[in-house]
């Protein structure tokens, strides 16, 4: 691990960049009307983006659509140094997502979702798991362990 004032740095930026993301997964846990089932932030390292998956219950779409990532640049409300990449899904487009990703089968889809999931399964930090009502916390461990998360 390095040392020294740029570790320092890094690791305050990272700190800010935690607070940052929890602010904004719990702000979005509130919302009644997107009920949030499983939030997971992902790409630690590397850059000063912040990559968040938002999965939310009946988010529209259908099972086959792709997640929706849209990006946010840095504003009063979200103070960070690069962007706000954030994706949303429904638990069922996650678990078609994961399917198709699995699959040895070319499909044209494939490639961007293998990209996303493979960077959740590979840092992906849990930041929200809905604990009730009870359909909704089966689907945040159902999603977990889909995603390969602990």
């Amino acid at each position: 691990m390095a040392t020294g004032p740029n570790a320092a740095q890094a690791r305050r930026v990272a700190e800010y960049y935690e607070g940052a993301a929890q602010e904004l997964v719990d702000a979005h846990a509130k919302l009644e009307r997107s009920p949030l089932v499983l939030a997971v932030r992902y790409h630690l390292t590397g850059d000063l983006d912040l990559h968040l998956l938002e999965v939310i219950e009946d988010f529209p779409g259908t099972d086959e659509d792709l997640p929706l990532t849209t990006e946010f640049e840095p504003n009063e409300r979200l103070r960070i140094l690069g962007k706000l990449h954030l994706t949303l899904a429904s638990p069922r487009q996650i678990e078609h997502a994961v399917r198709v990703a699995g699959s040895h089968q070319r499909r044209p889809k494939a490639g961007p979702l293998k990209k996303l999931l493979d960077a959740v399964k590979e840092d992906g930090c849990v930041l929200f798991q809905a604990r009730s009502p009870a359909g909704r916390a089966r689907a945040a461990r159902t999603m977990k362990e889909a995603l390969g998360l602990s």
